[in-house]
């Protein structure tokens, strides 16, 4: 949520919105990152609600942190997962994102961003990503965009997980008699389901706030 709001802030504040537009997306991946998990899976989805699949041909994976591997025959077959059907990049590069390597060198930036900017000479000028359309059709309400709607429906996802276990949770509660009658295994077991309860209590109500707060993001068009 964070992520989603930082870049919509961004792209409103440099005049994204109006009369700039981007030429395209450096999407820098660290090849000491060994799996593809939850986390990346996400982000990654986060970031073709953004583009929108007309702009996926705009992305340039660089791929980072290179001089921090011992086999570069491993970190490759690794990569090549994430590039396969069903892997974490396969939309994006069946659909025209390309792979390149940072060599983590001033020459091979320059070359990444010039690649960037050859896409958009070639392409015709800059693409208009799904994220500005649809800010724009929806007075800059993030949680109505593609990308907004994919985060509120994960976020609601979790409510209702928290939800149903704090459900099982209450009806595996102690005799209230085990606070008070003396017994030290009685007692230690009402604290024990007593804290788990405020921790999911927490957590759900963390959740209802990010919630909250993703339906009021509002950014200036």
């Amino acid at each position: 949520m964070r992520i989603l709001e930082d870049i919509a802030t961004w792209m409103a504040k440099k005049g994204y919105f109006k009369e700039r537009m981007l030429d395209g997306i450096i999407f820098l991946h660290p090849v000491t990152h060994t799996r593809a998990g939850g986390s990346e899976l996400n982000r990654t989805k986060l970031l073709e609600n953004i583009l929108g699949k007309n702009a996926y041909n705009r992305v340039v994976i660089a791929s980072t942190m290179w001089d921090d591997i011992v086999s570069e025959d491993t970190v490759m077959l690794r990569l090549q997962t994430r590039l396969d059907k069903d892997g974490v990049w396969h939309e994006l590069t069946t659909n025209g994102a390309s792979y390149v390597k940072h060599h983590n060198t001033q020459k091979s930036a320059h070359d990444i961003i010039r690649s960037v900017i050859e896409i958009t000479d070639r392409l015709g000028g800059p693409p208009q990503t799904l994220f500005e359309t649809e800010l724009k059709e929806k007075k800059g309400r993030v949680v109505s965009t593609s990308a907004g709607k994919t985060l509120d429906g994960r976020i609601r996802l979790e409510i209702g997980i928290l939800e149903d276990h704090l459900v099982k949770h209450l009806r595996q509660r102690p005799p209230a008699t085990y606070k008070s009658d003396g017994d030290r295994e009685h007692k230690a077991a009402w604290r024990r389901w007593n804290k788990d309860k405020r921790v999911l209590e927490a957590q759900l109500a963390e959740k209802e706030r990010e919630l909250k707060q993703l339906q009021n993001i509002i950014v200036s068009i």
